[in-house]
């Protein structure tokens, strides 16, 4: 899937920017030399954040998305090729990613967050128009012709993620499932009885995954096994598989036979390149170069700090995730994703200095700042700790799945889980010992117990207030589905951020005691910091343009 699916955050479906990887070996990719070089038309560029480009049937228009006019809402846009005008054919005020088209032009196949069920789902949009036509659930589709192959995340089918066939009829023809890891980039072959996939750890559009081809009998074939590779796309032959792997530190194009085999590159340059469709003539290759970064920005929401000073804290190329300030005040910590694991970074809020402090995912601070708490990067799933100056890791416990978010309380720790797929509330003891919630959600206690915010995302986001001595269950606040992380003023004060602003609530009242200017350009992540005027979060700052190769068709190998 894209980068920049926002949600839901804590499932790990953010942002997927591929910066600043390491360098890989290709491995099962062992390359022939062959003395031919690409010619890249460089189509109209815009600085702007995007996913997926897809050529029309007739070879003549692109459908691309672009959040150029809003950061954070994604249009559809429609050109002709090779330099003809733009134009939306989706609202400015939602948000619609990875566009393909249908195969008699008329329409593309959309993903579209639907706030009200508080999922991903796919719709039918007419290119000249009107409302789009919902065909269910899923986070990525394209058409077979006969039927619509669908990349989905369905709890029902008991998986964390699923490949179907969605027939005429409406019935899901099963083609796989997992319990751990994501399908992702369906594209069916000319025949539609062929399908080409990325499968593996991550959700995002990064070269972590593995290449795939699976017919309608279920029957796989892999192009690749070396957990450098994403995306992919069918020559109109059927005979080969266009797609992004990582060699050498860059991300390029290659061309693979479809039944497997001996790869041949296709792009030479620095990159990265992303999203490679090939038109149906088989003369151009149509894909994204994407060096898109994410910076933490920092802010005063009211009080001394102003409205106005916003600012970068800061500027390195990197894939940044999770964003919390520690309650002094002096630190943020932040996940920053790359290869071979994720890092826990500690960044001061004074002059933007980071430090790497340890491989882990999903960083807190606990009550007395005095340590770092993380999940683990690898295998097994645990809680771990460290000081925030830096000294030896420390297991607190072993966890039943994979860390997604946490918060230190007085008698332990509060952490989310989510385990195959599913999203659990566990409380961990200050002896290590593991207390499941009973509930689908995360919770973050008081900075001195008692009060207890908790949210759960089953059939909608739900914010709730909890008193002293109440079941989780108890307490109500309603919040707009794009709520960000509640953090804790004191023990009765919480704040938290939606659409560009921080709401204060005194807890004991349920009365909203502030509403302050936040951060509106700050698509991910925003934070109140515990003295109540400043605040940081996540940015991406897109920088994605699209090219033609144009000399596909004489490649001397094909």
């Amino acid at each position: 899937m894209t980068r920049a699916w926002r949600r839901p955050r804590r499932i790990a479906l953010a942002l997927g920017v591929a910066v600043a990887l390491a360098a890989l070996a290709i491995g099962a990719l062992v390359l022939r030399r062959v003395p031919w070089q690409p010619q890249l038309v460089d189509l109209p560029a815009f600085e702007d954040n995007g996913d997926g480009p897809a050529i029309s049937p007739d070879g003549t228009q692109i459908a691309y998305v672009s959040d150029r006019e809003r950061t954070g809402k994604f249009r559809v846009y429609i050109a002709a090729l090779p330099a003809g005008e733009s134009r939306a054919i989706t609202p400015a005020d939602d948000s619609f990613q990875t566009p393909r088209w249908t195969r008699d032009g008329t329409a593309l196949l959309l993903v579209h967050w639907d706030r009200a069920s508080y999922r991903y789902r796919i719709v039918r949009q007419p290119i000249a128009g009107g409302p789009f036509t919902d065909l269910g659930t899923g986070h990525q589709a394209d058409d077979c012709g006969d039927a619509i192959v669908i990349a989905d995340f369905d709890r029902s089918l008991g998986a964390f993620s699923s490949l179907v066939l969605r027939h005429g009829d409406g019935t899901r023809q099963v083609l796989g499932t997992t319990t751990n890891q994501w399908f992702t980039v369906p594209r069916c072959d000319r025949t539609g009885q062929r399908i080409v996939f990325t499968h593996g750890p991550s959700g995002q559009q990064e070269p972590v995954n593995d290449v795939f081809v699976i017919d309608r009998a279920g029957n796989r074939t892999a192009l690749t096994s070396d957990h450098a590779s994403v995306g992919g796309a069918f020559t109109p032959d059927g005979r080969s598989v266009v797609l992004s792997s990582l060699r050498a530190g860059k991300i390029e194009l290659f061309e693979v036979p479809a039944g497997g085999g001996e790869p041949h590159q296709l792009t030479f340059d620095d990159g990265p390149h992303f999203c490679p469709d090939v038109s149906s003539d088989g003369r151009s290759v149509l894909f994204n170069v994407d060096a898109t970064t994410v910076v933490v920005m920092a802010g005063g929401a009211g009080g001394a700090g102003g409205a106005g000073e916003v600012h970068k804290l800061t500027t390195r190329r990197q894939k940044l995730v999770d964003v919390v300030p520690t309650r002094d005040g002096k630190h943020v910590l932040v996940q920053r994703a790359g290869e071979p694991r994720d890092e826990i970074l500690v960044i001061s809020t004074s002059d933007g200095g980071e430090r790497v402090l340890a491989s882990g995912r999903h960083p807190f601070p606990s009550l007395d700042d005095k340590r770092v708490l993380f999940g683990s990067a690898d295998r097994p799933p645990r809680l771990l700790a460290i000081p925030i100056d830096g000294g030896p890791v420390t297991a607190i416990a072993d966890l039943p799945g994979r860390m997604v978010f946490g918060a230190d309380g007085p008698d332990g720790q509060e952490i989310q889980i989510n385990r195959n797929g599913a999203l659990e509330a566990w409380h961990v003891t200050r002896d290590g010992h593991l207390e499941p919630r009973g509930i689908a959600g995360a919770v973050v206690p008081a900075p001195t117990g008692g009060w207890r915010a908790v949210e759960t995302f089953d059939a909608g986001h739900h914010l709730r207030f909890v008193a002293p001595g109440d079941p989780l269950t108890a307490g109500a606040h309603e919040v707009d589905p794009d709520t960000e992380r509640p953090t804790w003023l004191d023990d009765h004060r919480i704040a938290y951020a939606t659409n560009g602003r921080f709401h204060i609530v005194d807890v004991t009242t349920g009365v909203e005691l502030a509403t302050l200017p936040g951060p509106a350009a700050v698509a991910e992540g925003a934070v109140l910091a515990s003295d109540g005027i400043h605040w940081y979060g996540l940015q991406m700052i897109g920088h994605v343009t699209r090219h033609l190769l144009v000399n596909f068709a004489d490649r001397p190998w094909r």
